[in-house]
């Protein structure tokens, strides 16, 4: 602060001190250019002194120089000193020209001001784009961080797991007791516990993937995606007999692998949110307007209250308890990864009467068939 006020006085005092000297060079070329410049208009170079000053130093500097002008003009320069006012012919030398160096000072102080808040300004964005840039680089690490986290606790976490398994089976068939189904139930909440662990440590890979994937959109055949989908899911379809009716599905600006990935949790959902005792059925249409396709996956299962349209899109979400398997991790991935390519994903439904799921993407420009892309995981 010290500094910035020394600074600030002496840049006034270089004001001051210009503007003295201003008055003085007018009034030399004033007596230099005396045989040349009419003796009835003796302010000339006066007021242009006045606003070179005022450009330079603003309001007060040019004041001092517009007051010292009409000092040296009355009793230094050869003109009579002030009888020029009681000239019939310009009675309002004097005052016109302290008016209109007046209104110049004023004018070129606004400019100034205009032109430091416009510096101001500018500093100001300067320094948000540089803490900008400090805040996405620590997000970024902050990401890459996270990111190294899931990859280890889906590939590190998995062997103990694995291990744990083994070794509890290994000790329950070794065991001597006389209530062995005693001991299966044992077993049966060792093996639900380990893999409900796989699937959460497997969703949370895929939630990690879904977020911090670079890979650019391509062109993706839809139809090629659903398909591959519900050939993942054909054991499950048929052990509750399910019927998957798949519409045409145009080509997306997507990714195959993560597009497949939504298929499958979208589909795996509407089968397992069956009502009881009714097959599911599950129809996959769309509808391409505006360049954007609008995918819909209708299920005739158990739906879910309105209210909650927004909630089960967050992470661990599930409305249904224990009374379902899962991870609340299924649509979380699905909205991160059609977010990733530029779409949206919404859920329509009401309680015993199933749901509706649907999700944006943009359009495939027209290419030929064997420029598209359906390959899958």
């Amino acid at each position: 602060m010290d500094q910035k006020s020394e600074a600030g006085q002496s840049e006034r005092k270089s004001g001051w001190f210009t503007s003295v000297l201003l008055a003085i060079a007018a009034l030399l070329l004033r007596l230099l250019l005396n045989a040349f410049v009419n003796p009835g208009a003796p302010y000339l170079t006066f007021f242009l002194a006045t606003a070179t000053s005022a450009a330079l130093g603003g309001f007060w500097p040019g004041i001092v120089t517009l007051l010292l002008g009409g000092i040296f003009s009355g009793f230094l320069a050869p003109s009579g000193g002030f009888a020029h006012l009681n000239d019939p012919t310009d009675p309002y030398g004097l005052l016109r020209y302290f008016v209109a160096g007046g209104f110049v000072c004023w004018i070129c102080q606004a400019l100034i001001s205009s032109r430091d808040r416009a510096r101001l300004a500018e500093l100001r964005l300067m320094e948000s784009e540089r803490q900008l840039r400090i805040q996405a680089e620590a997000l970024q690490r902050s990401n890459r961080d996270l990111e190294q986290f899931a990859f280890v606790a889906s590939h590190d976490l998995r062997e103990p797991l694995r291990i744990v398994n083994i070794y509890s089976e290994l000790l329950i068939a070794r065991l001597h007791s006389d209530s062995p189904n005693q001991l299966q139930q044992y077993r049966f909440f060792i093996e639900s516990a380990v893999k409900r662990m796989e699937d959460l440590i497997r969703d949370v890979l895929h939630y990690s993937r879904a977020i911090h994937s670079e890979g650019l959109p391509e062109v993706v055949d839809a139809n090629a995606a659903a398909a591959q989908a519900i050939d993942i899911l054909r054991l499950s379809a048929e052990e509750t007999g399910a019927e998957i009716l798949l519409e045409p599905l145009p080509a997306v600006l997507a990714a195959a692998a993560p597009l497949t990935q939504v298929f499958q949790n979208l589909l795996s959902n509407a089968i397992k949110y069956r009502r009881c005792g009714v097959p599911p059925r599950i129809r996959v249409t769309s509808i391409v307007q505006d360049e954007t396709v609008t995918i819909a996956v209708i299920d005739n299962g158990i739906g879910f209250d309105p209210q909650f349209a927004d909630k089960i899109f967050r992470l661990f979400a599930r409305l249904n308890g224990s009374e379902y398997e899962g991870t609340g991790l299924g649509l979380a991935i699905c909205k991160r990864v059609i977010e990733r390519y530029g779409g949206t994903i919404r859920a329509d439904g009401s309680p015993g009467t199933g749901s509706t799921f649907s999700f944006t993407l943009p359009a495939a420009p027209l290419l030929p068939r064997t420029e598209i892309l359906g390959d899958g995981l």
